[in-house]
Formats: structure tokens, C-alpha cells, sequence
């Protein structure tokens, strides 16, 4: 069952907000370059190097990643919540009338299927859509969350790890959000793509005009593979 929101909910962001900034690599006797506090948004050192002034950027960016992460996940818990409470029809139409977008309510969904008990301190949401897009078994989610948390997986590292089942470095990991996708990527988002629609059965299940442009869409793949295996 999703975790119900409570009143802790506040407390418990300034604490996650803390928490970034204490696993930051502070070497000894460095100062932080600015604070922040609810009378006033941000003090800024005035003798800051430029070394200092970055580290403060990458410091933004860290947080601010984390707090969308976090808001992310509260979200998906927050509507699986709700339709616990007052049913899926409801709770569809609340997300309609409110203008949320689908690519937002999929990623909730997506994060929904992923059990509680398996969320890692480290991992983020996009962890979490990776793990759920994968169409792993519960025992290789399981797997595959600990492994990233343990070794401080990306979540591009990850979805790059899974489709060679095996762990696979930075480097080779941004071929999947940079540049050319590799084969490897092409074929784990057919995989997700055919299990969506239900496989050659669900496709058969289309109206003629979509199957014939699958067809079509197809048709270099199927070409190349007759060439290559000639």
C-alpha cells in the first residue's frame, strides 16, 4: 500500500533538503557559499572564489534535482493514495480537470509499480521509471535496485545495465541520452514498446491503417536483419 501524506511531510523535506547538502565530498575547513532560511531566500559570502562560487551552482543543481525527484515520487504516492480513497474514475478526472499531462500521470504510474519496500535512500524517480519500463520480474527489480543504490548507479547507467545485463560504465551509458543509440537501446525500447500494446496480438487487434504504418515503421528493421543474416 502507497504511504499515506501527513502532516510531516514539510519537516521531513527540510530534512531531505539537509541531507543533500551533508553528502556533498566537503573537504576539511571549507564553508559553504551561501545559506538558506525561510525570513530570506538566500546570504550570499561575499568572498567567495570562483572554485566556491561553482560548487555552489553544482550544489543548486543537486537540490534542485533531489527536490524534483522527491516531489515526483510524492506525487505517484499521492494519487495511488487517492484512488485507494475515492477510486480511479474520481481521481482520473481530478488529473483531467486539473490540466496534468500524460507524460507526467505515466511516470506516476510507472513509479506506482514499483514496490515501497524496493525505493533505495540514493535512487531517484527516474530510477524508479527505468525499473518499471524494463518489464522485469519482481525478483530482477529487487536485483537491479539494491545494485544501483549500492553502486550509485545513474539512471541512465542503469537502463543501459539492464539491457546487458550486466553493470556498465558512465561512458558507455550516455549513448543512450547522447549522440547515437546503440543497438542495445534500440531493441529495450522495442521490447517496452511490443509489451505495451500487447505484443503481435494486441497489434493484430489495431485498426488496418496503424498496423500497415507499423508495418512500414518496421520494414528497415526487417530488411537489415535479411540482409545481415544472408
Amino acid at each position: 500500500m502507497p504511504n499515506e501524506p501527513t502532516s510531516e511531510a514539510a519537516s521531513g523535506l527540510t530534512q531531505q533538503l539537509e541531507l543533500v547538502i551533508q553528502q556533498h565530498d566537503i573537504p576539511e575547513g571549507w564553508k559553504p557559499p551561501f545559506a538558506l532560511s525561510p525570513d530570506r531566500p538566500i546570504t550570499i559570502r561575499e568572498d567567495l572564489t570562483l572554485e566556491e562560487f561553482k560548487e555552489g551552482l553544482r550544489s543548486f543543481k543537486v537540490m534542485r534535482q533531489r527536490l524534483d525527484s522527491m516531489m515526483e515520487i510524492g506525487q505517484s504516492d499521492y494519487i495511488a493514495w487517492g484512488k485507494l480513497k475515492f477510486g480511479k474514475d474520481a481521481v482520473n478526472a481530478s488529473l483531467a480537470q486539473l490540466e496534468f499531462d500524460m507524460p507526467t500521470v505515466n511516470r506516476a504510474l510507472d513509479i506506482q509499480n514499483i514496490p515501497t519496500e524496493l525505493r533505495q535512500p540514493n535512487l531517484e524517480a527516474d530510477h524508479y521509471v527505468v525499473l518499471a519500463r524494463a518489464g522485469l520480474k519482481k525478483a530482477k527489480q529487487v536485483y537491479w535496485s539494491k545494485l544501483a543504490s549500492q553502486l550509485n548507479l545513474s539512471p541512465s547507467q542503469l537502463k543501459l545495465s539492464i539491457v546487458k545485463g550486466e553493470v556498465t560504465s558512465a561512458g558507455e551509458s550516455k549513448k543512450l541520452t547522447h549522440g547515437i543509440l546503440s543497438i542495445h537501446g534500440v531493441r529495450h525500447e522495442l521490447d517496452i514498446w511490443l509489451s505495451r500494446v500487447g505484443g503481435a496480438e494486441g497489434i493484430k487487434k489495431l485498426e488496418p491503417a496503424v498496423q500497415n504504418e507499423i508495418v512500414e515503421n518496421l520494414r528497415p528493421f526487417a530488411e537489415l536483419y535479411r540482409e545481415l543474416v544472408e
